[in-house]
């Protein structure tokens, strides 16, 4: 990664924002060195890195769970990735100086969505199977019909 920087980084958490500002392909070789270098598979290193190792860089979510949780009664998406936006927006603009972990917060709000009604499916309306309802009615009136006039 230093490579491709265009300056050296002075800390690690330098090096971490620098490595989060890169584009897909940028991220995605960088994974396969690594991988290669240290002798396992881009894919676990990529998830240990973003599972694991990355969260020392970000603050604790414990303090924000209940902000958190008043922003998602707010908002008006049911739609997950724009109620994560909403909720990303909302912490940056307030908190501008921490740095939040992507994975802990969706499953926070996964979870958190997954229990309040609010973001529950709709239970289909009646009017929407009437149409079919009354497909099904008309057929079996009509093989009624036939089998009728054939045996008489």
């Amino acid at each position: 990664m230093k490579a491709r920087a265009s300056r050296q980084v002075a800390t690690l958490d330098e090096a971490v924002d620098r490595f989060y500002s890169q584009d897909e392909q940028v991220k995605k070789s960088f994974w396969i060195d690594m991988a290669a270098t240290l002798g396992t598979t881009h894919k676990k290193l990529h998830d240990y890195f973003h599972n694991t190792w990355s969260k020392q860089f970000c603050a604790d979510m414990a303090p924000f769970k209940a902000e958190i949780s008043g922003v998602l009664k707010s908002c008006g998406h049911s739609d997950m990735k724009m109620v994560l936006r909403s909720v990303l927006a909302h912490l940056h603009d307030k908190y501008p100086a921490l740095r939040f972990h992507y994975q802990t917060l969706y499953q926070f709000i996964n979870y958190k969505m997954s229990q309040d009604k609010k973001f529950q499916p709709a239970a289909s309306a009646p009017a929407a199977s009437e149409p079919m309802s009354q497909l099904v009615s008309d057929q079996v009136i009509l093989q009624l019909r036939q089998i009728l006039s054939s045996t008489q």
